[in-house]
């Protein structure tokens, strides 16, 4: 099997968080940050749901286990520009869903540059180097419906969970740099 076939079969699975244990069901207030940004989540909520990477809204928990963690925002380094956070490391104790993920679950090893430079040295050539905004692509990575319970929120008195990954969620990361290291050797290999 070559490397664009494993490759293309470890994308189309689901990905799990890898978390451990569950979590008492509670609905916790969003940050206070949000009511500054009610119109802009609202869109934002309202373009998801039509992308299909979340779903709601729900008037009850979709879930038995249902537990949505706060949302927030944080400044981004442009000016007037922020980002919405879904604070999975809320409350700070035993009950956070980051707190359910192990330790070498969440841990990442990146490649160093000199590593992707053997790697470059060692195609010689017939080498052909990509360039991707990776950030942006974790955000279409599907999640195992088995954990949709733990990636819910609430806005306006009504539940969603999302079914994809978006952005930083611990127990991805380490996913996240074999799925880089995957396309670099992809880009080796094959362009």
């Amino acid at each position: 099997m070559t490397i664009l076939h494993k490759l293309l079969l470890w994308i189309s699975k689901w990905f799990a968080l890898g978390s451990v244990g569950s979590l008492t069901p509670s609905i916790y207030r969003n940050h206070s940050s949000v009511s500054e940004h009610q119109t802009f989540l609202k869109d934002k909520i309202i373009s998801n749901i039509k992308l299909g990477c979340v779903k709601g809204p729900y008037l009850q928990a979709p879930f038995s286990n249902f537990v949505p963690s706060p949302l927030g925002y944080v400044p981004k380094k442009s000016k007037n520009s922020f980002r919405i956070i879904h604070d999975w490391s809320f409350p700070k104790n035993s009950q956070s869903v980051n707190t359910t993920i192990s330790y070498e679950n969440s841990t990442v090893t990146l490649d160093s540059f000199d590593g992707v430079a053997n790697l470059v040295l060692s195609a010689g050539k017939i080498c052909l180097i990509a360039k991707a905004d990776f950030e942006e692509a974790f955000t279409i990575i599907l999640i195992s419906p088995l954990d949709y319970d733990k990636l819910g929120f609430s806005f306006n008195n009504c539940l969603f969970f999302k079914q994809f990954f978006h952005r930083l969620l611990k127990g991805i990361l380490q996913k996240k740099s074999k799925y880089a290291k995957s396309l670099i050797l992809l880009s080796i290999s094959f362009l």
